[in-house]
């Protein structure tokens, strides 16, 4: 089931999980690249929070069809979170930032 956030920012912050969100990474959308609204110099760099929040505060569902959010990478103090997609159905993951003992995922797939 497809589930929505008031905004694919507030779905990451779902994510993070209370953790404080230290840097940003935000990729170009491969599809619907007409409705990519991330400017080119904010694209590929390392942001703070602060200045990527609004620019990823557009309507997010992570149902099946294209993908309807950037790539991103989050880095907080414990964890790197991302997005994942399988025909078009997007859900965001996060694995530790150090090793440790846990049971390994395959996000993508069923």
């Amino acid at each position: 089931m497809a589930t929505s956030s008031k905004s694919f920012a507030d779905a990451l912050l779902l994510a993070a999980n209370g953790q404080k969100i230290e840097a940003v990474l935000i990729g170009k959308r491969q599809w619907y690249e007409d409705q990519d609204t991330i400017p080119d110099d904010k694209v590929n760099r390392l942001l703070s929070w602060s200045e990527a929040k609004s620019l990823l505060n557009y309507p997010y569902s992570s149902g099946f069809g294209l993908p309807d959010c950037n790539p991103v990478y989050l880095w907080t103090t414990t964890d790197i979170i991302f997005v994942a997609q399988y025909d078009g159905s997007t859900t965001i993951h996060s694995i530790s930032r150090n090793p440790c003992a846990g049971v390994p995922e395959m996000p993508g797939g069923s």
